[in-house]
């Protein structure tokens, strides 16, 4: 009975944690709490500027972090945001969930900020967090799986790592771009130095997600040094039972596929 007991003790404790955890990270922003933030929300350049001529600090954060720069930029307020970075704001500062203003400007889908911040300096390399979990990204996975392809080219300009991977699957941007069967960015990373064996979390492999999809884009990680005999997938299938049609399991079994 005794242990019932314990038993019962842990697991309500358990839940308790798990309610609490869910809980602080789900907590919303309570908006902007300081003259400078609700400027900045609000898209009021002439009050934006006076502020900060009266000495409000360009960096003060509300009470969960969030600057004036993440409030313009959440609200796609484009010109604010600019004149704050021409100021000093920090690019790359985050709130308290982890949010950095180019995490929260893929959240708008508003290219021109996603371009403008990483011309102004933002780490292309930066984990992307999502609030209210321990999931990272990266931006060019972000950018692959948005399909906005500029800003691929742009990130990947900027030196953005190929080979970094999503902490939930362990997808790559490689197999992100094979995925969606973009044979011209599956070049490009390839030119940058993509490992083209890498394997995510169940074992697929870019070439795995390209034989299913497309004879060139199978035919050109091969020459790469794709392995043809690669396994994965959660029953373990191999690249010729992936093969979309003859012409691919052909390619595959010339490359020396079984």
């Amino acid at each position: 009975m005794r242990r019932l007991v314990i038993i019962s003790f842990i697991g309500c404790l358990i839940i308790l944690v798990t309610l609490a955890t869910a809980f602080f990270y789900s907590v919303p922003s309570q908006g902007p709490h300081n003259p400078l933030t609700v400027a900045a929300r609000e898209g009021d350049l002439k009050r934006t500027k006076q502020l900060l001529r009266e000495g409000a600090s360009i960096n003060a954060g509300d009470p969960d972090g969030m600057t004036a720069l993440i409030w313009a930029l959440s609200w796609k307020q484009l010109e604010v945001a600019k004149f704050l970075i021409d100021k000093g704001a920090d690019v790359n500062r985050p709130d308290m969930y982890g949010r950095t203003p180019l995490a929260l400007a893929f959240g708008t889908d508003n290219l021109e900020i996603i371009e403008f911040l990483v011309k102004s300096g933002a780490h292309v390399n930066g984990d992307i967090m999502h609030r209210g979990t321990r999931y990272k990204t990266t931006p060019l996975l972000l950018a692959i799986r948005k399909n906005h392809w500029d800003i691929v080219k742009l990130l990947v300009e900027k030196d953005a790592d190929v080979n970094a991977r999503d902490s939930l699957s362990g997808e790559t941007a490689l197999m992100a771009a094979s995925r969606k069967g973009n044979l011209e960015l599956v070049k490009l990373l390839l030119h940058k130095g993509a490992d083209v064996n890498a394997k995510d979390r169940i074992g697929e492999s870019a070439l795995m997600l390209a034989c299913g999809r497309s004879l060139e884009l199978t035919r050109i990680l091969l020459r790469k040094g794709a392995d043809p005999n690669a396994r994965g997938g959660k029953e373990g299938e191999t690249t010729l039972s992936r093969a979309k049609n003859d012409e691919i399991a052909d390619l595959l079994r010339a490359a020396g596929g079984k």
